[in-house]
């Protein structure tokens, strides 16, 4: 009785101190912070990352995840290369950086599709993997074709420009225990585009991909800069079976030498099939505790590609895809048109 006036005025002096109510603010940002993380997909951790950087209650995750919503938010942004040595931390920062950037700016932060990288075994075996990889496709760097496309929104350093087939869903294709099946992810599938997309890095030293940086790179958005997508055909037009024998090109044009690289490849050489490329994916969300949402744009890896010998960086120039005989009529042509006009240099070489 006599000492507990004492204890009441002890805790009402510390209460008012300084390092009491920093202590109270910093106890608070992190509980926000477990909650706005908690307001999104969260992978489903099947073992303990044993990297700080990958570990969410770290200061190490926490500016990794900083420096790549910057690069996300100003492209031209070079960032030091993640050190993550696994694909399950590598998709844990995926996961922040989305839930960060979506807190940053919910229309640019919004992931509005994803990407198959990797897609296809030689890929697999060359970088060391198992499977393909995947990566997010947000709200500013998915395109409608035509489109122009700076180059200083691409990142820093190109890594390729593909041709893809890209797949729009209609329906949601949740969480569940059971794997999907291709006639099930087909019967969620809106419509079949020809697509480009543009593989470029923020972290041009941990190029070229191999199996010391391919994590540190699909942290990195997964080497995303840009998907320009062109009109598709409905599902029910297409020929699912003949997706394997589509025909894709990629070509790179200018004024001055009009075609300067073309390279033609079919749907086979994405996982042997697109649809397996989108199974694959659904799956592999499935399996992370993530639905691929009604509206998605699913990008499946290139069918062909050109190199960054045949499309040097910042030289102004024109990218068409196509893709022939998604209807099974094999003089049928989807095709998407990008535009680079900058003729210029790496933005960090630019000075005032």
């Amino acid at each position: 009785r006599h000492l507990l006036p004492r204890v009441v005025g002890f805790i009402t002096s510390l209460a008012s101190t300084t390092s009491f109510k920093r202590m109270l603010r910093i106890r608070s940002a992190n509980l926000l912070g477990r909650l706005a993380r908690s307001s999104g997909p969260i992978l489903r951790r099947t073992a303990q990352s044993n990297s700080k950087v990958a570990d969410e209650s770290t200061k190490e995750f926490q500016s990794t995840v900083a420096e790549l919503v910057s690069s996300r938010l100003f492209p031209s942004r070079q960032v030091n290369p993640v050190p993550v040595q696994s694909m399950c931390d590598a998709y844990r920062i995926q996961q922040g950086v989305a839930q960060c950037a979506s807190l940053r700016s919910k229309e640019g932060g919004a992931i509005k599709g994803w990407k198959v990288g990797a897609s296809n075994q030689a890929a697999i075996e060359k970088l060391g993997l198992d499977e393909a990889f995947r990566g997010p496709l947000f709200t500013p760097t998915l395109r409608r074709s035509p489109s122009t496309v700076a180059w200083e929104e691409l990142g820093v350093a190109l890594f390729a420009v593909e041709a893809e087939f890209a797949f729009s869903m209609k329906k949601p294709l949740p969480t569940r225990p059971e794997a999907y099946s291709e006639d099930e992810v087909w019967s969620a599938v809106k419509s079949v585009h020809p697509a480009i997309e543009i593989a470029a890095s923020r972290s041009p030293s941990a190029l070229p991909l191999g199996p010391k940086t391919v994590h540190s790179l699909v942290a990195d958005h997964a080497l995303h800069g840009v998907l320009v997508v062109g009109e598709g055909v409905t599902a029910c037009e297409v020929n699912r079976d003949s997706l394997p024998s589509v025909q894709a090109t990629i070509q790179r044009s200018t004024v001055e030498e009009g075609v300067s690289g073309s390279v033609v490849g079919k749907g086979a050489n994405v996982l042997g099939n697109p649809l397996t490329s989108l199974t694959w994916l659904a799956n592999a969300l499935r399996k992370d505790g993530i639905t691929l949402e009604e509206g998605a744009i699913v990008t499946t890896g290139a069918a062909a590609l050109l190199t960054t010998d045949q499309v040097p960086w910042g030289k102004a120039c024109i990218l068409e895809a196509s893709l022939v005989g998604l209807n099974g009529d094999a003089t049928a042509r989807q095709g998407v048109r990008l535009r680079m006009p900058n003729e210029g240099v790496r933005p960090w070489e630019i000075h005032d």
